[in-house]
């Protein structure tokens, strides 16, 4: 009788011959070639940021955001905190006037202005909020520089 290990091998195995490049293909008719990070710094704005609620059953909702930049470049970032849904949603709703029109590729000026930004530093609340807003902000990067 197969044991569990052998099962979650046979499973990796499989996983290792199927090609990534298939999840990774763009949509038809999606946008061209995302433009490089040297021909947009200083000029590549945040437009929106996008809080999305998603609930896993009966469990606290994970907490997604998606910022979205004038070159149509989107960064998607996680900012679960466990049973504070409504708090760090709250939160990023604050931070969004804040966000918009600032440049993303400048990602530790603005984790320094968003952590500084009021009197009372922040606890878990703000840093979930802030997490996400930084994984956001990477994931732009990381698209920006290929």
């Amino acid at each position: 009788m197969p044991s569990r290990r052998h099962f979650l091998a046979g499973l990796g195995g499989i996983a290792a011959t199927f090609p990534l490049r298939l999840l990774a293909r763009p949509a038809p008719g999606g946008p061209a070639a995302t433009p490089s990070l040297e021909s947009l710094q200083g000029k590549i704005r945040i437009t929106d940021l996008e809080i999305t609620p998603v609930s896993a059953g009966a469990h606290t909702p994970y907490v997604f955001v998606r910022m979205r930049t004038s070159e149509g470049v989107t960064g998607l970032g996680e900012a679960t905190l466990e049973y504070k849904p409504e708090s760090v949603m709250g939160a990023l709703k604050d931070l969004r006037d804040f966000l918009v029109g600032k440049d993303p590729t400048m990602i530790e000026h603005l984790w320094q202005a968003i952590y500084r930004l009021s009197f009372y530093r922040g606890g878990p609340v703000l840093n979930s909020a802030l997490g996400g807003i930084d994984i956001a902000l990477w994931d732009i990067k990381g698209k920006l520089l290929g």
